[in-house]
């Protein structure tokens, strides 16, 4: 996406304007000085509440493939109380008689959350227009929306370019109001490349969502979002063993199997697009706690047979997983190489996922690495990418996760607190490391609104990706979920991907050359970024490697005009 400012106006007093074009010309429309300054920006700056606002008067410009999300911001900084504030959008049109209807458009109201120490940051996305009822959603977080003199208030808007849109420049216009009348007209441009992203995203996706029991609202917006689940949350028990004097007796929950091959055929999602990964989870005598020396191995084989013969002729079969320990320590090391053996002996046609470093003592036993991706692939302390590139080339699948480790400026994480780059580069990280997926712990929603999830002090927004849109706060009829900025932000990085891998097919040294605009290794960092992420390293000068001024393996750029730019030149590469 290229998106550069529109400013309208300067913040305290100075007469407002939006640029607004007819033909070759230019005109300003004058709005009143005393009511707010209105501006954008990009999808990945997270503007704070008292932000003062740029001075730069450029139009918005998106650049995206067909079937491709792209986001931008509009920001009121009021300078008097503002009742009212709304967003409306013309149908986008084209020089050559095409268009693209406003219906492609989507609203929302950007939220600040209680942070506690570090304040109220922007994370929580309110829909202009509830998708079940599709009526306004108003009240206290809905819009239209009251903006208190000297604060600011966000609107985020999102463009899905249809599959069937024409290639060429469209424009459209974005009307502000405030209590029906006009406060400002904001131009956009979008350029539609001759490129259409495909429905079914390459990378790899195990996005944890532990509540969604009832209609699976949550997990079908995770979907629309391009992420898989770990696994199905079921009121009814999963499938289930009994056993009896050593023998096991399987108890399948027909349910389940039905979600699951649902899930896999694609029918259970409105767009048809099936998940590319599953994870089951322990079963009967898999209890994370139980010593070694008291395992029944007897009864583990049994269960891992039925299996099996379960799930063997299943034609997603190649796509499931095992899930046992969580982050093993050294002590439940020996336990997960044991059991994986087992796994490759008697379920041979489902795979075993293990979240740990790479490690030569468990090496045989793993098909699929999960590791941290700070503390255990990119950190200098890490056994480094290299050694995931072996095992890939053996045939086996590498994943990086983000945890509470990866709280710290220099890593790609989900964080709030953390700049909106720190979430769109975990993509990039992946295909320049030659990686498959990435992993989350949990993207369940946080309790409401304006009240995010938080491990310990210091890592706000860890296990969610969502917030609960709650009947009572929104006066609407049904629950709905809330994206988060991140949710949106990561997507986004997940279609750079997908832009990527597209590239690597047609042309796979391209498609590295231009990803080395965005995320390169420190062997071979030519310094060309125009906001390189690097600081000290934490083990500074005390492990006989030498001075270091970057983070670990990667270095990655961080400014949104470097993302513009290098999102270009692979749209106009693929488009060629």
């Amino acid at each position: 996406m290229r998106l550069t400012f529109v400013v309208l106006g300067v913040f305290f007093g100075l007469a407002c304007f939006v640029q607004t074009s007819s033909g070759n010309t230019t005109k300003s429309v004058q709005v009143n000085r005393n009511q707010a300054v209105v501006w954008t920006t990009d999808s990945v700056t997270k503007v704070q509440r008292l932000k003062i606002p740029p001075r730069e008067a450029i139009p918005v410009t998106l650049e995206a493939a067909r079937n491709e999300v792209q986001s931008f911001q509009i920001v009121v900084s009021a300078l008097a109380d503002l009742q009212d504030v709304y967003a409306t959008v013309d149908n986008f049109k084209s020089g050559n008689g095409g268009g693209i209807p406003a219906s492609a458009v989507t609203f929302y109201r950007v939220h600040y959350v209680d942070c506690k120490t570090l304040g109220y940051l922007p994370d929580s996305l309110v829909p202009f227009v509830d998708p079940n009822s599709h009526k306004r959603i108003g009240g206290t977080f809905g819009a239209p929306f009251t903006v208190k003199a000297g604060e600011n208030a966000s609107i985020w808007v999102e463009v899905a370019v249809p599959t069937k849109a024409t290639p060429g420049l469209y424009k459209t216009t974005v009307h502000l109001t405030v209590a029906s009348k006009t406060l400002a007209s904001v131009p956009v441009s979008l350029k539609v490349y001759n490129v259409t992203m495909p429905g079914k995203s390459t990378l790899l996706t195990y996005m944890e969502l532990s509540t969604d029991l009832e209609n699976h609202a949550y997990l079908q917006s995770l979907h629309k979002h391009r992420m898989d689940i770990w696994n199905f949350n079921m009121k009814t028990p999963d499938h289930q063993c009994i056993i009896t004097d050593g023998k096991v007796q399987m108890i399948w929950n027909s349910a389940l199997d039905k979600l699951i091959d649902s899930y896999f055929d694609g029918t259970f999602f409105p767009d048809g697009i099936p998940g590319k990964s599953y994870l089951l989870r322990r079963s009967g005598a898999w209890k994370e706690k139980e010593p070694l020396a008291g395992e029944d191995d007897n009864v583990r084989i049994q269960i891992l047979q039925a299996y099996e013969e379960h799930y063997k002729h299943k034609p997603y079969c190649s796509k499931l997983a095992w899930f046992f320990i969580d982050e093993p320590g050294s002590g439940t090391l020996r336990r997960c190489q044991k059991i994986g053996a087992q796994i490759k002996k008697y379920n041979p046609s489902i795979r075993f996922l293990l979240t740990t470093r790479f490690n030569s003592d468990v090496q045989a036993a793993i098909d699929i690495w999960d590791a941290i991706i700070n503390r255990e692939v990119i950190d200098w302390d890490s056994p480094g990418p290299d050694a995931y590139r072996a095992e890939i080339a053996r045939g086996k699948t590498v994943l990086s996760c983000v945890t509470v480790n990866c709280n710290v400026p220099t890593s790609p994480n989900v964080f709030i607190q953390y700049p909106g780059m720190n979430t769109r580069i975990w993509p990039w990280v992946s295909f320049t490391l030659d990686q498959n997926g990435i992993e989350y712990w949990d993207t369940k929603p946080a309790p409401s609104v304006t009240m995010p999830k938080v491990f310990g002090d210091s890592a706000w927004g860890d296990g969610s990706l969502f917030y609960r849109g709650l009947p009572a706060e929104l006066g609407i009829k049904a629950e709905i979920p809330l994206p988060s900025i991140r949710l949106k932000i990561l997507r986004d990085g997940i279609q750079d991907h997908e832009l990527l891998s597209m590239l690597k097919k047609k042309n796979p040294s391209l498609a590295k050359t231009l990803c080395h605009k965005m995320v390169q290794e420190t062997h071979d960092y030519d310094k060309s970024f125009l906001q390189g992420v690097q600081h000290e390293s934490w083990n500074w000068n005390t492990d006989g490697k030498g001075d270091r001024k970057v983070p670990g393996f990667i270095v990655w750029e961080s400014s949104p005009k470097g993302l513009a730019a290098a999102r270009s030149s692979i749209l106009k590469a693929l488009s060629q």
